[in-house]
C-alpha cells in the first residue's frame, strides 16, 4: 500500500487480486467463501484507518508510559543442522526459497 500515506485523498481498496496474491506468498489455500469474508473484513479494517486523521488532536489520548518491553537474553537456539532440519529445500547450509521478486527490467 506504499504510494497511499495515510491522511492523503487517495482511497486504498482491497482487491481480490491482491488478497489472492498475499495468500499465495504466505501459501495459504482460501476457499472461495474465507476469499470473500476476509475481502469484506479487510475493506473494514482499512476504512477505519483511514478515518483515523480525521480525529481531532483534541480527542486524541497520548500513549501512556513505556512500551512493555522484556528483557533481551540469550537462550537455547537451534544449530544449523536442526533449523534446517525440516526446510523443504536448502542449499549450502542456508534455506532456499522460490523466488517472489519480478526481475528487474
Amino acid at each position: 500500500m506504499a504510494g497511499h500515506p495515510i491522511g492523503s485523498e487517495e482511497t486504498v481498496a482491497v482487491t481480490r487480486k491482491t488478497l489472492l496474491r498475499v495468500a499465495e506468498l504466505a501459501k495459504l489455500t482460501l476457499p472461495p467463501d474465507e476469499v470473500e469474508r476476509l475481502l469484506s473484513e479487510l475493506s473494514l479494517i482499512v476504512e477505519f484507518v483511514e478515518t483515523l486523521p480525521d480525529v481531532p488532536r483534541s480527542r486524541r489520548r497520548p500513549v501512556e508510559g513505556p512500551a512493555r518491553t522484556r528483557a533481551d537474553e540469550v537462550g537455547e537456539t537451534l544449530t544449523p543442522g536442526q533449523a534446517l532440519r525440516n526446510a523443504p529445500a536448502q542449499r549450502d547450509g542456508f534455506f532456499e526459497v522460490p523466488a517472489f521478486l519480478p526481475e528487474a527490467d
